[in-house]
């Protein structure tokens, strides 16, 4: 049951920049009555009011994260974790269990593995499962998503093999001479191998191991749901445990539905703020259109395509080929005639779009593309729609695009934690050009609305650990000295701010969320520390004590 509270004794910090500071605070039926100091807010409440005395503890809005995959974060809970692992040989040996526990010719999953964190870096083959399991598919996923890594049995029952050509926006990895799969899939190649399997099992979702012969079909799908549901709402919970109320979530049609189940079923503590992959603006219009959301809880934003690839698997889009690799410009995942169709039709339907880009390249390309359109048709797509369009990653961006972003009202959704662990990476593959990378103070400064996220599961769940590093752009362990780039630091309030206050601007819900205001909705975060006042080393070990969505505490420690 929701209780009314009343908060005081504490540093609430509201990120309204008119009131930026307060001591106190009442929530009544969902929603923030009063803000002020302690002695006002306590003579307005009376015997019906939970009371928490903060002891001085901080009190920020509840966290939004602007940019996650939840079901695939869900998935990665009961697939194996290969997160972490320091060899190839470690990432078979993890394997070893769930092959063992698994009947012949099931598909079996594996998420999160990293070459360039193993000792050799260098990119596995097929070879090296083969000579340990050859009775199972084995599909191993790269931790950016963006390659995976297959074992022969499931090349030969995706019909992949020499002969087989590159898919648009794609590459299957060969040996030189040969031109047989080593058994590395990039961006659209990967799909070939999802195709069969989904194709094979009764859930896209997860492919539950099957120990009973006798196991019929309906049986194992009503298993397969039990599971998949079980696994979001643990999701959930986690997201809950790190101050997180909000999400925006990007993933295909039939994975954003159980999140729709689920919330309309009270089973979800989170809002979601959903864009769509693989699908026609015109058939997610209609879906809209004929589903009943409650838009505080599930709203639809629009479409989420793909320019390029990632840093991680070298196929970022780049305008001068990668350092480490002078052949080498990545990859161009859709054609721009293509783009400019689908995210004409998206606007002119009121839908927004959410366009993944990581190289400059990409970035420039995609920012030309929306020039054109809009110069093209901006009475078409303008004329009575609030747009909140944006680019995801936007890791680097030529000098000049900055200003580009502003011009065209674009929004920059970026995920600081990326620059922890890239930046080696970007080092070896771009350069000098780094200097134009993760550059959140020069997009600020220019104006643009900046969103900040995880892309859990390709980062782990950790608002303040991304806190942490936009204001020192360093690891956790201080590296490197001095920051990398310190030029693009952002101050603690305007990275805060960008957790909260811009994920509300980014779906259109600034006028009840984001904020710690009178009449928004009572969503918040109570941490351990007053992390304004402590040096940011510190910050790491600032705790989540609660987490109050919707005025109600979903989450304590």
């Amino acid at each position: 049951m929701i209780k009314d509270l009343v908060l005081f004794n504490g540093n609430i910090y509201t990120m309204n920049f008119l009131k930026p500071k307060v001591n106190a605070l009442l929530v009544r039926k969902e929603k923030i009555i009063a803000i002020g100091n302690n002695a006002e807010i306590k003579s307005k409440a009376n015997s019906k009011y939970e009371s928490i005395d903060l002891n001085g503890k901080v009190v920020l809005p509840g966290f939004i994260d602007s940019h996650v995959h939840l079901l695939g974060y869900a998935k990665s809970l009961i697939g194996i974790d290969l997160s972490n692992t320091k060899s190839k040989e470690e990432v078979i040996e993890k394997i070893k269990t769930r092959v063992e526990n698994t009947e012949p010719n099931v598909w079996i999953l594996g998420y999160g593995w990293n070459e360039n964190d193993w000792k050799e870096i260098k990119l596995p083959s097929k070879v090296d499962i083969d000579k340990v399991y050859n009775k199972n598919p084995i599909v191993l996923f790269k931790k950016d998503g963006h390659s995976i890594w297959v074992n022969s049995i499931a090349l030969k029952k995706a019909g992949i093999n020499e002969h087989t050509l590159d898919p648009s926006g794609g590459e299957i990895v060969r040996k030189s001479v040969s031109k047989i799969p080593t058994g590395i899939l990039k961006e659209n190649a990967i799909y070939l191998v999802l195709k069969k399997i989904k194709k094979e099992n009764i859930e896209d979702i997860l492919p539950t191991p099957v120990l009973n012969s006798s196991t019929t079909s309906k049986e194992l799908k009503i298993k397969n749901k039990r599971n998949i549901y079980d696994a979001v709402k643990t999701a959930s919970k986690n997201f809950n445990k790190a101050g997180i109320t909000s999400v925006h979530n990007m993933e295909s049609m039939n994975r954003q539905k159980i999140l729709f189940d689920l919330n309309n079923e009270g089973e979800l503590n989170l809002r979601i703020y959903s864009f769509f992959e693989q699908i026609e603006p015109e058939d997610l219009y209609h879906f809209k259109r004929n589903t009943k959301l409650d838009n505080r809880w599930t709203k639809i934003g629009g479409i989420k395509l793909f320019y390029d690839g990632s840093l991680g698997s070298r196929t970022a889009y780049m305008i001068e080929p990668y350092d480490d690799d002078k052949n080498n410009y990545g990859i161009k995942v859709m054609e721009k005639e293509e783009v400019e169709r689908l995210m004409r039709s998206a606007n002119q339907l009121g839908l927004n779009f959410a366009m993944h880009a990581i190289g400059d390249r990409a970035n420039k390309e995609v920012l030309d593309i929306y020039e054109k359109m809009l110069h093209n048709y901006k009475s078409d797509i303008s004329e009575g729609k609030q747009l909140r369009n944006r680019i995801e990653h936007v890791q680097i961006l030529r000098r000049e695009d900055f200003v580009r972003f502003k011009k065209l009202n674009l929004i920059a959704s970026m995920q600081p934690y990326h620059l922890a662990s890239d930046m080696k990476m970007a080092e070896k593959g771009w350069g000098e050009r780094c200097k134009w990378s993760y550059a959140w103070d020069k997009l600020v400064k220019n104006g643009v609305h900046m969103t900040f996220g995880s892309d859990c599961p390709v980062e782990t769940i950790n608002p303040i650990r991304d806190l942490y590093v936009s204001i020192t752009r360093q690891r956790e362990d201080g590296y490197p000295d001095g920051s990398w780039y310190p030029e693009h630091k952002l101050t603690l309030k305007r990275a805060i701010y960008s957790y909260t206050f811009e994920g509300a601007y980014a779906s259109g819900d600034e006028d009840i969320k984001g904020s710690i205001d009178v009449g928004k909705l009572a969503d918040l975060v109570v941490l351990s520390n007053d992390i304004f006042k402590i040096s940011p080393k510190d910050i790491l070990n600032a705790d989540v004590c609660y987490t109050i969505l919707n005025g109600n505490i979903i989450y304590s420690k």
